[in-house]
């Protein structure tokens, strides 16, 4: 029975804890067979069961434990039955402090996971490390598929360095097996992933060829400022916070192009020493101020373009509210997303995601449909048919047989428009309308 003085999350988790001391112990990192989480999966339906009295939820333990399974004989197999021409390989966002936000990234193919049975990220991502790397979803006619790769956020917590490193280099080298395995020739890399493998280049598997997504995600960035840009009838200010990383770098040097050529007058980076020294030797960048902090560039720019690895919490940076945001317009490339739509529209302002999407009239007639439905979550995931800058880039460089084009190394403004002239081949821009955690945004009435 629920305390009522306890949740059913709470409840559920307490209980776990105290049956067995693995949900609060070291998670099983470098197991990739599916095991644990099968075990794991078991104990939460019992104790779910137990404490409710109810049996809702046998059909998603069920389903989930048939996923389980088929994933760990297909990832086995040295021949499997499923074949792609091209995958994309993204990790899930299930860190023990995400909160709920992110789970229905992972219900849809481990419903028993689902916070309606008493799940919270920590038991979540408790119960998920171990799943080996798996076909999550599949696009139209069987030609790409996207496959979850086992990394965890939590390891750099849980684990030393080295050791982190070493588990995550292996098991994004086994997905890449993987991908082979299915017939992949390319394989695109989603969130962390080319961070954290030099570009790619640190995965050799023969017969497969790698591309970071930054090409594409890039094109997408400068195509949704544009688009914003427009459709605010503005040549507003445009701000950059992240910009020494390697996708605010690249997004920056694109939108000062010829091809763009926005009026980008501040930038902050916490590397104001590489900041610096762009500026003092790439004329483009010339007269661009390096701004003291995020909130500078919040402050003074009409539009903001957002590429940390991180979250700015406005709440903590904002707590009484002085920040205006009203009539600006935030793009998001951070995923998870760094900022909060729900703090941004509270200061007057719009938060929208880099998201394309295949501009054919005709469903029928599109080549890059997730035929499960899959949106990378419900709350915080795509809104319809988009499509993430990576994934778009994989899908356009597959069809198009363009594997020579496929990006492994920081991209500059002519990396990004040959990617984009590949994307545009496939009627692939900025999505309309705009969006973010996965609803439509309205930036009309600005």
């Amino acid at each position: 029975m629920i305390s009522s003085d306890l949740s059913l999350e709470q409840t559920v988790g307490a209980r776990l804890r105290e049956s067995n001391a693995r949900w609060s112990t070291l998670p099983e990192y470098e197991s990739l067979d599916g095991t644990t989480v099968l075990e794991k999966m078991a104990m939460i339906a019992l104790v779910y069961g137990e404490i409710t009295g109810q049996s809702d939820h046998q059909e998603a333990l069920e389903k989930s434990i048939r996923f389980v399974e088929n994933a760990r004989e297909m990832f086995k197999s040295d021949n499997p039955d499923s074949h792609f021409d091209w995958v994309f390989a993204v990790p899930a966002r299930t860190g023990r402090s995400q909160g709920n936000e992110y789970a229905s990234e992972i219900t849809p193919f481990l419903p028993i996971l689902d916070p309606k049975y008493g799940v919270d990220a920590n038991i979540r991502q408790r119960t998920i490390v171990g799943l080996p790397p798996s076909i999550i979803e599949t696009y139209k006619d069987d030609g790409g598929a996207i496959i979850y790769t086992p990394l965890h956020e939590d390891m750099a917590i849980d684990l030393d360095k080295i050791v982190a490193m070493g588990i995550t280099s292996e098991t994004i080298t086994e997905t890449a097996r993987f991908a082979r395995r299915l017939g992949a020739g390319i394989m695109g890399l989603g969130a962390v992933i080319p961070s954290i493998t030099r570009f790619g280049t640190t995965i050799n598997v023969e017969g497969l060829e790698t591309t970071t997504g930054h090409g594409g995600t890039v094109f997408l960035l400068a195509e949704t400022v544009k688009e914003v840009l427009e459709t605010t009838r503005t040549t507003g200010k445009v701000g950059v916070i992240g910009a020494s990383g390697s996708i605010g770098l690249s997004a920056t040097d694109v939108m000062l192009s010829e091809n763009y050529d926005f009026n980008v007058t501040k930038v902050f980076d916490k590397n104001e020493v590489k900041l610096g020294k762009k500026i003092s030797e790439n004329i483009a960048w010339e007269g661009i101020e390096i701004a003291k902090s995020a909130v500078e560039v919040l402050e003074d720019c009409d539009v903001v373009v957002s590429a940390i690895n991180g979250t700015i919490d406005l709440d903590t940076l904002d707590p009484s509210r002085q920040l205006n945001l009203t009539g600006k317009i935030i793009v998001d490339d951070s995923q998870p997303g760094c900022f909060n739509r729900q703090q941004v529209e509270a200061r007057g302002g719009k938060l929208v995601w880099v998201v394309g999407q295949e501009k054919i009239e005709n469903p029928d007639d599109r080549r890059i449909t997730r035929v499960g439905g899959y949106r990378f979550g419900e709350t915080a995931g795509l809104d319809g048919d988009g499509l993430w800058g990576c994934e778009a880039e994989v899908a356009a460089l597959a069809l198009s047989k363009r594997y020579d084009l496929a990006v492994k190394g920081p991209v500059d403004s002519k990396i990004a428009e040959s990617i984009g002239e590949v994307m545009r081949s496939y009627d692939i821009s900025s999505a309309v309308p705009f969006q973010s955690f996965g609803n439509s945004v309205s930036i009309d009435e600005l």
